[in-house]
């Protein structure tokens, strides 16, 4: 039975500018094939991902190890509606 499409409003707070982080999170969500976009916000970055659960649930995993140069010290997470993205994107 396929999976029904879950989108999640995730932030990552702590060290997470100036590190990559936005670039790495695009490249695990094309390899989990997750749609939606990373931003930087004054407190950390925010990701709107929309996907299979079980590939947000590994992506949000991937997030709170982060990059090497970064230190995330929390990850939030809560459900949003689905938006019908058509590709995952990095907006400045």
């Amino acid at each position: 039975m396929p999976q029904e499409t879950y989108c999640a409003e995730i932030l990552v707070k702590g060290h997470v500018h100036g590190v990559g982080f936005r670039y790495f999170v695009r490249r695990y969500a094309a390899i989990l094939g997750i749609k939606g976009y990373v931003k930087n916000v004054v407190d950390g970055v925010l990701i709107m991902a929309e996907g299979k659960k079980d590939s947000i649930s590994s992506l949000i995993g991937i997030c709170r190890k982060g990059p090497q140069s970064a230190m995330v010290t929390d990850v939030e997470e809560k459900d949003s509606s689905p938006q019908g993205f058509r590709e995952f994107s990095i907006l400045l």
